[in-house]
């Protein structure tokens, strides 16, 4: 029980810092970061790997093809590989999150239509 309530303890510790740096791509990207921005995919469709490789080329000045380049470009620049890294699980958490209660909500629905 313990190891189980450190674990959730750390996880939560780790997206902490995940969370205060997605603050601001909430304002482009939605809270889920289901909105794109400049581009034709959604962060949230994308792995988790694409969204590392796409914030490192942002951060790292060579992602021009977007029109809103410069805004992420500068948004990001002082995120680390470990701060990109934690984005990118933190958008596919919170995109789990919001499958679940989908998920739940239609539960509910389907329960209230019995």
């Amino acid at each position: 029980m313990r190891v189980a309530l450190l674990c959730i303890l750390l996880t939560s510790l780790a997206f902490a810092d995940a969370k205060m740096l997605f603050v601001n791509c909430k304002t482009c990207h939605g809270k889920y970061a289901e909105k794109p921005k400049g581009t034709k995919t959604a962060p949230a469709n994308l792995t988790e790997d694409q969204i590392v490789y796409a914030l490192t080329k942002y951060r790292d000045s060579f992602q021009t093809a977007s029109g809103n380049s410069k805004i992420m470009a500068t948004n990001v620049r002082r995120f680390t590989d470990q701060d990109i890294a934690e984005i990118a699980v933190y958008i596919k958490q919170v995109q789990a999150e919001r499958q679940a209660e989908i998920e739940a909500l239609a539960a509910e629905q389907m329960k209230a239509l019995e």
